[in-house]
């Protein structure tokens, strides 16, 4: 619901590359809604404290976006155009469409052809790769999106701005891949091995 209410305040910013205010607000929500939390640990509300915490910091993140941009929604307009809107919001529902699909297929022939015990495996150690991999991912897509948009008429600056995005991007994730791949039993015994060994040892016999 507070989402959904600042989701354009937070848009707007983006398309104005206000990163910086983006950054503020979303950290001092967090440390507002932590602090909340903590008094309520403290009084003994318990598991309401975790509650109390996603609540307050999406109403303080909403009212941090309102202030850094005061912009108040007209009244509709049935005179209005949305015919690109949609033709629009067509083209982002094809893509996420094909894009997830593209990214469960694999998954599936996993599943098909070895079996749920080897689906289980391969999206573990999907997911042990990819997290860290999105930590950079994340931040460079939410700058790239609104900075691609402002140029989209300009060709060459598009492409030029993509490609060294690209570049660093690739430059960053290519090594870590390699190494993941390279050394993935060093790795997962690093990670896993403590895990196991607690569970073999509270396991009932």
């Amino acid at each position: 619901l507070f989402s959904g209410a600042s989701i354009q305040h937070e848009a707007l910013l983006r398309r104005q590359l206000q990163f910086g205010i983006l950054a503020i607000v979303r950290i001092v929500s967090q440390l507002i809604s932590i602090l909340i939390a903590v008094i309520f640990a403290y009084y003994d509300f318990g598991y309401w404290a975790l509650v109390v915490k996603e609540l307050t910091a999406n109403i303080f993140t909403t009212l941090g976006l309102w202030l850094a941009c005061p912009w108040i929604p007209s009244f509709p307009d049935r005179k209005s155009n949305i015919k690109s809107l949609l033709t629009f919001g067509t083209h982002i529902t094809g893509y996420n469409i094909i894009h997830f699909l593209s990214r469960s297929v694999d998954k599936i022939l996993v599943g098909k052809y070895h079996g749920a015990h080897a689906v289980g495996l391969y999206s573990i150690a999907n997911q042990v790769i990819a997290a860290p991999l999105s930590q950079i991912q994340y931040p460079v897509q939410k700058v790239a999106l609104p900075t691609l948009s402002a140029v989209q008429t300009e060709c060459i600056k598009f492409q030029n701005i993509h490609k060294k995005m690209s570049e660093l991007l690739y430059f960053v994730i290519m090594p870590l891949v390699i190494f993941a791949a390279l050394f993935a039993d060093i790795i997962s015994n690093i990670f896993l091995e403590k895990s196991f060994s607690e569970i073999l040892l509270t396991r009932p016999l």
